[in-house]
């Protein structure tokens, strides 16, 4: 099981590297199926490219602007206090493009967590 890292660290998975770089990840609660995290993004960081074979990302923010773009789909810009959820399977980004930092409680669930880091995909080409 792939799992994102708690702040900074390089994934690699025989073809490639990848630097995931966030402020913070805290896990608040989890069970064997659900799990809640509140993370930190600093100015310009982001979650790259990847994907849940089994579970949703349920993202709220708490501290907005906080940017997810969805494979095949606009980008969306959540304000404080706007959610949004992601499905089972559909490549997403999540990303600080302001100036200050941002948070987000993500919640995962119900189901087996994965998380599938995908390289090479500039703004989600061939992703969705």
């Amino acid at each position: 099981m792939n799992e994102l890292p708690n702040a900074n660290t390089t994934k690699n998975d025989g073809n490639a590297t990848t630097e995931v770089s966030v402020r913070q990840v805290k896990i608040i609660y989890k069970l064997d199926k659900l799990r809640i995290t509140h993370t930190q993004l600093d100015p310009h960081q982001e979650i790259p490219w990847h994907r849940h074979s089994k579970v949703s990302d349920t993202f709220y923010a708490v501290k907005g602007p906080v940017t997810i773009e969805v494979a095949g789909r606009e980008s969306v810009v959540l304000l404080t206090g706007e959610s949004r959820q992601v499905a089972p399977g559909q490549a997403h980004r999540v990303s600080n493009d302001g100036q200050e930092m941002v948070e987000f409680l993500l919640i995962q669930g119900v189901g087996d967590y994965d998380f599938e880091l995908l390289h090479g995909r500039a703004a989600g080409e061939g992703l969705s």
